[in-house]
């Protein structure tokens, strides 16, 4: 293949990274993704065939966020770097960096493990929602996704069926918990506050009504403590 320089942006799903590569900062790609890929036009980084795992693309040029090891003996603090999938989706072996030496002491002992997760985007959210193997969390994803910032963006994807219906139904349950979070105990904050969560649910609210059988056709998937509080808003019985 010809060696193109790797865009930052790239949109690539991370399925396996070989150990005997891993270190010269090599992945494998889906042939699905490939197609993804070439269809928006995103540069991709010189190619490496190898026999047992296929062509390997170099992401090297893509490794945008640290992964930090605090030594638990020195407090040494040494940096990893990890592709912005790797971080986002922790796809990187969390104790073969626990166990590594400190680099400054040599000790195995290992206080924590620190990383910053990226902000989600329409390209992260692409990658998740086509890949059943991939969470943004282990567990409770709608409670991560249940943000004002994202709120947008998910209904753009809910409208348009971009995803499998497990994880559309991830995307119905966020956006009801972020009208749950915006309503629920305003005893419980202060005037701003409730102000500030007022103008969220003004938001929020017209539009899951407009998407209301939506909602109801996802079920189960939305927690019944969230359908107490949300479907009487949005003219739904519970």
């Amino acid at each position: 293949m010809e060696n193109m320089k790797c865009s930052c942006s790239l949109k690539e799903v991370l399925i396996t990274r070989p150990k005997r590569y891993a270190e010269k900062g090599y992945i494998r790609l889906t042939s699905l993704a490939l197609c993804q890929l070439k269809r928006n036009g995103t540069c991709l980084p010189q190619a490496k065939q190898t026999p047992s795992t296929g062509p390997l693309y170099s992401m090297t040029n893509c490794m945008e966020y640290k992964l930090k090891r605090v030594c638990k003996d020195c407090k040494n603090v040494d940096s990893y770097d990890l592709s912005k999938l790797e971080a986002a989706f922790k796809l990187y072996d969390s104790s073969f960096y626990w166990n590594t030496e400190c680099n400054v002491c040599g000790s195995p002992n290992c206080e924590s493990l620190i990383l910053n997760h990226p902000k989600l985007d329409k390209q992260l959210l692409d990658v998740w929602g086509n890949d059943p193997e991939l969470f943004l969390m282990e567990q409770d994803e709608e409670l991560f996704l249940a943000e004002d910032e994202y709120f947008d963006m998910l209904i753009e994807a809910i409208d348009n069926s971009e995803y499998p219906k497990e994880k559309l139904n991830v995307l119905i349950e966020a956006i009801c918990v972020l009208l749950y979070d915006n309503t629920i105990a305003p005893h419980e904050y202060s005037k701003k506050e409730n102000k500030d969560r007022k103008l969220i649910a003004d938001k929020v609210r017209p539009e899951l009504i407009k998407r209301k059988e939506r909602i109801r056709e996802a079920g189960d998937a939305v927690m019944d403590y969230i359908k107490v509080v949300v479907y009487p808003q949005i003219g739904l019985m519970n």
